[in-house]
C-alpha cells in the first residue's frame, strides 16, 4: 500500500546508474519538480502546467528538454540518495506525492528500476492526477 506523504520523497540510486526523469502535468497550477542530491546540491528543476486544458502536457527541464538525463558518479556502498521536492508554484504550497517503485532483474543482477510519482496539489480536488513524473534509472547505458 503507497502512503501519501507531503512535499519531498527520498530515492536511493545505486552508483554508477545512468538516470533518466521525466513527467506530466495535468493541471492549471504550474507545477514543479526539484531533484537534488544528499549534499542539498540543485541536479534538475522541471516545471509545467497543462494551461486549464484537460490534456496533460509535459514538464520542461532548465536545459529546455521534455526529459533530463545525469549519471549517478560511481562510488561505495547501497547508492546514492537523491530527493525530490514537489511544489505547487502558483500557491506555493507542497504536494501530496505517491511514490512506488519497480526494480527488473533476472535472478540477481538488476537491469533497472523506475520510480513513480503521482503527485495532487490540492487545487480542486484529490486525484493525484496534477503531477506525475518518473526516474528511471538503468545499470547500463547504451
Amino acid at each position: 500500500m503507497t502512503i501519501p506523504v507531503t512535499g519531498s520523497v527520498q530515492i536511493d540510486i545505486p552508483f554508477g546508474y545512468t538516470v533518466t526523469c521525466f513527467g506530466n502535468v495535468q493541471a492549471a497550477n504550474t507545477q514543479q519538480v526539484v531533484l537534488t542530491d544528499a549534499n542539498n546540491k540543485t541536479i534538475f528543476t522541471a516545471t509545467g502546467s497543462n494551461g486549464g486544458s484537460t490534456a496533460p502536457a509535459p514538464m520542461t527541464f532548465g536545459n529546455s528538454q521534455q526529459y533530463f538525463t545525469f549519471q549517478v558518479p560511481s562510488g561505495t556502498g547501497a547508492g546514492a540518495i537523491y530527493t525530490l521536492t514537489v511544489t505547487n508554484t502558483t500557491s506555493g504550497q507542497k504536494e501530496s506525492i505517491l511514490l512506488n517503485d519497480v526494480t527488473l532483474n533476472v535472478g540477481s543482477t538488476v537491469y533497472g528500476t523506475l520510480w513513480v510519482l503521482m503527485c495532487d496539489d490540492a487545487g480542486g480536488g484529490i486525484d493525484y492526477n496534477d503531477c506525475i513524473f518518473y526516474v528511471q534509472a538503468c545499470a547500463q547505458a547504451g
